[in-house]
C-alpha cells in the first residue's frame, strides 16, 4: 500500500478521482506521516488533501495531519476495490467472521453482534463516588497540566522553529509560573509529560516532584496510540514509564494518553504495566472501573472532558483553520461552574490544562480564581489524580 514514489510526483500525476485518488494520497501521507519521514510529513499531507480534493493552490483547512491519516485510511478501506484488505479497524475479529468480512460491510449493514463487539470492548464499570471526601470535604478538585511542550510540534515530524520555540515557553515560563501559583496556595496537581519533554527538562520533572505533584505518562513524543502497531504502542509506554522513573525516582502509576487516543490495544497494556488509574476517557463525571470486554481490569478511569480542557477554547494554528477564542473570562465562568455543580452533587471537578496555553499573563488568573472559588466553599479537598482514584476506590459510599 506504501508507494515509492515521492510525493512531488503523486501530485504531479495529474487529475485523479474515486478511489485511484484517494489510493494515491494514501501513498504520499502514510509514507511520510504514518511512517514518520520526519522532514516531510505535514508538507507532504497537504500535498496529499491537494490530490483528494482536485485543488491545486494550498488546502487551507488541513486538519492535523496524524488524524487525517486516519480518516483518509478509513476512507480508503472503505471502498470497494480494498475491502479485502488486511486491515484491522478494533480488537479481535467477531467469532466465525473474519475482519475483512466486517470491513466489507458499510456500518449499517453491520451485525448485531459486530457493533456489539466494538461497543462493548471497552466500557465504564463500577463507579467510585464515595459518600465524602478526605477530611469530610464534600468535594474533590483535581487539576491537571499536560507539559507537552516541543513534542506537540515533534509528534508529526514538525521542524517549526516558531512552534518549537511556543513548546519551550511552556518550560521557561508556563510551568515556572504554575508551581508558583500552586505553591501560594498550598494546592498538589498532576502533571502529564511525554517522555521526550522530560528529556529535554529533566529538572523540571524533579521539581515538580519535589514540590509534592505528581506526574504521569503521557506517551513517548505525544504519539497517536490509535495509528500505532501494538507492540509499538507497547514498547513506547513502557519506555516512556521507565524514562519517567529514572528521572524523577518515581515510578509513574497513572497516565493520560496523548490526545486521549485510546487504541484497541491500550487498556490491555496498562493493565500489564499494573497501573492504578488512566486518565484518557469520557464516559462519566465520577471515577469508575474500566471493563476489557466485559471484564474488571482493576484500572480506574479518572475521566476527563473536553469542555474541562483550555485547549478547545485557546489553542490556534496559524496555517490551519484552527482558530478558536473564548474570552478567559468565560472560560473561566465554564470552570466555575463545573465546580460549583460537582460541589452541589458531591462529586470531582478535574480540569486539564496546558502550561503553553493556560501559563500566559491573560489566562493564568483563571487557574488562581478557580482555587480561590474551591477554597472559599471551606470543605473542598485539592489532591492529585492518584491521590483522588486512591481515595474513591478505597472509601464507597
Amino acid at each position: 500500500m506504501v508507494s515509492g514514489r515521492t510525493p512531488a510526483a503523486a501530485v504531479s500525476a495529474g487529475p485523479i478521482t474515486g478511489n485511484t485518488r484517494v489510493r494515491k494520497a494514501l501513498d504520499v501521507c502514510i509514507s511520510t506521516a504514518a511512517a514518520r519521514a520526519q522532514s516531510q510529513s505535514a508538507e507532504s499531507f497537504k500535498m496529499a488533501a491537494r490530490v483528494v480534493s482536485g485543488r491545486t493552490k494550498p488546502w487551507e483547512d488541513t486538519p492535523d495531519p496524524a488524524v487525517a491519516v486516519l480518516a483518509l485510511r478509513d476512507l480508503y478501506y472503505r471502498l470497494p476495490a480494498n475491502r479485502n484488505a488486511d486491515h484491522t479497524r478494533s480488537g479481535s475479529p467477531q467469532s466465525g467472521a473474519t475482519m475483512s468480512d466486517q470491513n466489507a460491510l458499510e456500518p449499517w449493514q453491520w451485525p448485531e453482534a459486530h457493533w456489539r463487539e466494538l461497543v462493548g470492548h471497552v466500557r465504564a464499570g463500577e463507579a467510585y463516588r464515595p459518600k465524602s471526601w478526605k477530611d469530610g470535604a464534600r468535594c474533590a478538585v483535581a487539576l491537571s497540566f499536560d507539559s507537552d511542550h516541543e513534542t506537540n510540534e515533534l509528534r508529526d515530524g514538525g521542524k517549526s522553529i516558531g512552534r518549537l520555540s511556543w513548546g519551550q515557553y511552556g518550560n521557561r515560563v508556563g510551568v515556572p509560573r504554575i508551581l508558583k501559583l500552586l505553591e501560594r496556595h498550598g494546592v498538589h496537581a498532576s502533571f502529564y509529560v511525554p517522555a521526550v519533554a522530560a528529556l529535554l527538562y529533566p529538572d523540571e520533572q524533579r521539581r515538580v516532584i519535589a514540590e509534592g505533584h505528581e506526574i504521569g505518562i503521557h506517551g513517548w513524543i505525544h504519539e497517536l496510540n490509535s495509528v500505532l502497531p501494538a507492540a509499538a504502542e507497547r514498547e513506547l509506554l513502557m519506555r516512556s514509564a521507565d524514562t519517567l522513573e529514572k528521572i524523577t525516582g518515581v515510578r509513574p502509576v497513572g497516565i493520560r494518553t496523548p490526545s486521549w487516543d485510546f487504541s484497541p490495544h491500550t487498556l490491555a497494556i496498562e493493565k500489564e504495566m499494573g497501573l492504578l488509574y488512566d486518565s484518557s476517557l469520557m464516559a462519566d463525571e465520577d471515577c469508575y472501573e474500566l471493563l476489557l470486554d466485559g471484564v474488571p481490569t482493576g484500572i480506574v478511569e479518572l475521566p476527563v472532558e473536553w469542555v474541562r480542557d483550555d485547549a478547545v477554547y485557546f489553542m490556534m494554528h496559524r496555517f490551519q483553520s484552527l482558530r478558536p477564542h473564548l474570552a478567559p473570562r468565560d472560560v473561566l465562568d465554564i470552570f466555575i461552574r463545573e465546580l460549583d455543580r460537582a460541589y452541589e452533587e458531591g462529586g470531582i471537578c478535574q480540569l486539564t490544562m496546558h502550561p503553553h496555553i493556560i501559563g500566559y499573563r491573560s489566562r493564568i488568573f483563571i487557574v488562581e480564581e478557580v482555587i480561590r472559588h474551591a477554597q472559599a466553599k471551606g470543605d473542598v479537598w485539592f489532591a492529585t489524580h492518584r491521590e483522588v482514584v486512591e481515595w474513591a476506590r478505597t472509601h464507597p459510599a
